[in-house]
């Protein structure tokens, strides 16, 4: 076999680590704007003031908008680590 055929095979074989990694980065990054969103106090009032502008009820929906992605990322964080560990 020629030196191509045997690296594109390779690469072939280990596309999932890209796959992994872009998921983990994506679940990461959630992940971080929900807990800001929930946690830190100069990001909870400054999107309490844009729903207010926006009509919205502020007390339930900043924690409303946090909370969710706070949850999703630490699961899809979850996901794939134990899916990388289960690899190995």
């Amino acid at each position: 076999m020629s030196c191509l055929r045997i690296f594109v095979t390779e690469l072939h074989s280990l596309e999932w680590v890209g796959i992994v990694l872009a998921r983990i980065g994506v679940g990461l990054l959630f992940f971080l704007s929900g807990r800001g969103k929930l946690f830190v106090p100069e990001r909870r009032d400054q999107m309490r003031q844009t729903l207010i502008i926006q009509q919205a009820l502020p007390l339930i929906a900043a924690r409303a908008w946090g909370f969710p992605h706070l949850v999703i990322a630490t699961r899809v964080v979850k996901q794939k680590a134990t899916q990388t560990v289960c690899l190995t």
